[in-house]
């Protein structure tokens, strides 16, 4: 017998005198005979079914033993629903996997709770965020099955403020909770804002406090629309003009054209298969880009700029748009510095190719015995990510996964929490405004990618008949 059944608890005949009866669901749980409340087997101690006899069912706790026992057998002979469920099961249970079908399917709509019949129609709302509340969204990368997944790790309502210190005590107080060290965390990606990276305060400081070795993220995403959002080659234009663009047509041209190529490469840094990896090949061919792009229009080839092609300019509008290239170069440059300087191993890509670049004698001696493991060896065709987030890999050579595990899992971007407060903003409708996003389950259930487990709900169910 195993250790864990030696452990459980056997119900007694003689836990009657206390209201409870066997479960007739769950032989090995107590059940109170008048408002049906379930015990765990843990739980099946006397001391604990008489205090629920005293404080919950005062009024009975005088009763003898026969009073108990005709009650139990009251109980036996009723119709409950109990029983209904039990004589037509298969029916019943459909019902009730409907009922969480059509639960998650309400859900995911993100309309109200009261729409039933209407989910065949679709409806647009509109929809507010209260400008009185500071919500705080987390999410978190980690390797399931040998692939990297991507969940809401929680939401909290910032009550009092949204500094580093307030940010940091509520992600503390949830590992806390969880019973998850923080030193779990590999990385943290931030939008950049004063209270997520301050040199004194901001959330990252805290972070490395507790956490030395953790790689802190400026998302990608924001530092480019710090660059884009400023087009300096206006700053000499007279302010009446700048406001009315209309009457500047080569102007507009040239900036319809490059936020084209800013939203070409916005959307390659979106998402959820995007790492470090690809972020490191996607920044620097852009920056080298802007050179290009300032070289062409110097000489007069409007590849990328076929709207500007299109309009009348003269030569010292060009030289404007060069300056104005030339100061993005820059700009790009200096924002991107850690992802244009970051160094990615050869064997990281390749490790069958590059056996003698590992740096370190403990890490080539792994890279040795990791390229002649045949087994691992055949992932490899499709792919340096999928090969890497094999699971031996990690137990096997430790070394090497401790180099690469951040260039996989690391978010390079916050975009996440940006769709995320996306569907805070749908599910606060007017409507529904007081909707506690933090406490119900409306968020996470139409923001994740996984799955309700319906037939498990459905088998652990406990009916209680209406008295």
């Amino acid at each position: 017998m195993s250790e864990a059944k030696k452990k459980r608890r056997q119900y007694s005949v003689d836990y009657i005198k206390y209201i409870f009866i066997e479960n007739p669901t769950n032989p090995l749980s107590p059940m109170c005979l008048i408002c049906q409340a379930t015990f765990s087997n843990e739980a099946m101690k006397p001391s604990r079914l008489q205090n629920h006899l005293n404080k919950v069912h005062s009024n009975k706790k005088d009763k003898n033993v026969i009073y108990f026992q005709d009650l139990k057998k009251k109980y036996t002979v009723q119709p409950t629903i109990s029983k209904l469920f039990s004589e037509a099961s298969k029916q019943d249970d459909d019902g009730l996997r409907a009922s969480y079908n059509i639960s998650l399917l309400i859900a995911k709509t993100g309309k109200l709770h009261t729409i039933g019949e209407d989910l065949i129609l679709p409806a647009l709302d509109e929809s507010t965020l209260p400008t009185n509340e500071a919500l705080l969204l987390s999410y978190v990368r980690f390797i399931k099955d040998e692939k990297i997944c991507q969940e809401l790790l929680f939401s909290r309502n910032l009550e009092t403020d949204a500094k580093g210190e307030t940010i940091f005590n509520k992600l503390e107080k949830f590992c806390d909770v969880k019973e998850s060290p923080l030193n779990n965390i590999t990385s943290a990606t931030t939008d950049g804002a004063p209270a997520m990276t301050g040199r004194y305060k901001g959330f990252i400081t805290y972070l490395k406090n507790k956490v030395p070795g953790v790689l802190a993220v400026h998302c990608v995403i924001h530092r480019q629309h710090l660059v884009a959002r400023n087009p300096k080659f206006l700053e000499n234009k007279d302010t009446e003009l700048r406001g009315n663009l209309i009457i500047l047509k080569n102007d507009i041209a040239y900036l319809t054209d490059l936020y084209i190529l800013f939203n070409d490469v916005n959307l390659q840094l979106q998402g959820d298969d995007l790492n470090l990896i690809k972020t490191k090949n996607i920044v620097p061919a852009f920056v080298a880009k802007l050179l290009l792009y300032r070289r062409n229009i110097g000489r007069h080839k409007f590849n990328n700029f076929p709207n500007l092609s299109a309009v009348s300019f003269s030569n010292d509008d060009l030289l404007i748009y060069c300056q104005h290239l030339k100061n993005l170069h820059d700009d790009f440059k200096e924002r991107f510095q850690d992802i244009l300087n970051m160094d990615i191993p050869d064997w990281v890509l390749d490790p069958f190719s590059n056996v003698n670049t590992a740096g370190s004698f403990q890490l080539e001696e792994q890279l040795i015995k990791l390229t002649t493991n045949e087994e691992l060896k055949i992932k490899f065709k499709n792919g340096y990510q999928e090969f890497w987030l094999q699971k031996r890999i990690s137990q096997l050579y430790p070394g090497l996964w401790s180099v690469v595990q951040r260039f996989l899992i690391a978010f390079p971007s916050s975009y996440l929490c940006e769709r995320g407060f996306s569907v805070v903003a749908t599910l606060l409708t007017k409507k529904r405004n007081r909707l506690q996003v933090t406490e119900r389950g409306d968020l996470r259930l139409i923001s994740s990618e996984f799955e309700p487990d319906i037939n498990k709900l459905v088998k652990t169910h406990q009916i209680h008949p209406s008295h």
